[in-house]
């Protein structure tokens, strides 16, 4: 299955541009070489590496991607000096480009400098990506920056940079990096001020990193208190998830059903089809048998309570 799905990279990738291709071929090299296939894995990043030094005309933030790629798949494959002679090629941020990219490309040099042990250069990264966030008033990229400040062990500037973010504009965004960075509690307090939509939206995006059992009945009680219109099936499905972890099954099982309820409801063409509504029916079934935490999770039970829940009225219980 491994190697299917390589070859369907490596094919689909001939078709991009030098730079973007070497790319994918390097992160399929590493990926070999993490899975003991290390001959191949040289040979194809030898292919990677060739195409992009020879071709003058790549160039911009995509090469230098290409050559951090490659870089790391030459330290999978133990080779160090190469390794490290393509993470000096890919190390560069150019002025010229598009602030947007100037900031990801930050982040990303930033990470690689952590992998590679150079703290000082990886906190220098961060802190040029969260000037440029701040002149952009950019909230994806703030949060991006604040998550990766945090890695790199700059907790209260990243906790600086979420609270300049404008919680009239973007409190979701806001409250998923103030879980990201481990403040959880301040991030479930603000959503509990927020308004229906709002907070159903802030609870879907902080539900994965909510990590204390506090927290996650803290997500649970606080979605009870959202209008069902503002309820939309992924974030029922992540409450659901949610009870499931508490061991609260009950609560989980009927989540799931109002979720799959909630989903009939939002997207009538999508369940008109025959192919996504079999899709979806099977997912949402095994779903709910495994929050019932059977050893064993039968299609034939979860079919039954799937075959029950389209029965109830198209209206969601809490």
């Amino acid at each position: 299955m491994e190697s299917k799905c390589y070859e369907q990279a490596l094919e689909a990738a001939r078709f991009l541009r030098v730079e973007d291709r070497s790319r994918v071929f390097a992160e399929v090299s590493r990926a070999m070489a993490e899975r003991g296939d290390k001959e191949a894995a040289r040979e194809l990043l030898e292919d990677a590496s060739d195409r992009l030094d020879s071709n003058l005309q790549a160039g911009g933030s995509a090469k230098n991607r290409a050559y951090r790629a490659i870089g790391l798949a030459h330290s999978v494959l133990g080779d160090q000096r190469s390794a490290e002679e393509a993470f000096d090629k890919g190390g560069k941020v150019d002025p010229s480009w598009p602030p947007v990219v100037r900031i990801r490309n930050h982040l990303e040099v930033g990470r690689l400098a952590l992998h590679r042990g150079l703290l000082k250069e990886a906190v220098k990264h961060g802190k040029l990506a969260l000037a440029l966030s701040k002149r952009q008033k950019d909230e994806e990229v703030m949060v991006l920056t604040a998550i990766f400040l945090h890695e790199a062990g700059e907790h209260n500037l990243a906790k600086s940079a979420l609270d300049s973010i404008d919680p009239n504009r973007a409190l979701p965004q806001r409250v998923q990096g103030l879980a990201r960075i481990g403040e959880a509690d301040e991030a479930l307090k603000l959503l509990s001020l927020a308004d229906g939509k709002t907070r159903a939206e802030g609870l879907y995006l902080v539900s994965a990193y909510l990590h204390e059992e506090k927290h996650k009945i803290g997500a649970v009680n606080l979605l009870r208190g959202v209008d069902s219109r503002h309820q939309d099936w992924r974030t029922l499905q992540t409450v659901a998830e949610l009870c499931a972890r508490t061991g609260d099954v009950e609560r989980a099982h009927r989540y799931y059903r109002n979720s799959l309820i909630a989903y009939r409801r939002d997207w009538p063409q999508l369940w008109r089809n025959p192919h996504q509504r079999a899709f979806v029916v099977a997912n949402f079934g095994r779903e709910m048998a495994q929050a019932k935490l059977d050893p064993e999770p039968s299609d034939q039970k979860a079919y039954e309570d799937v075959v029950e829940t389209l029965s109830w009225p198209q209206s969601i219980r809490i």
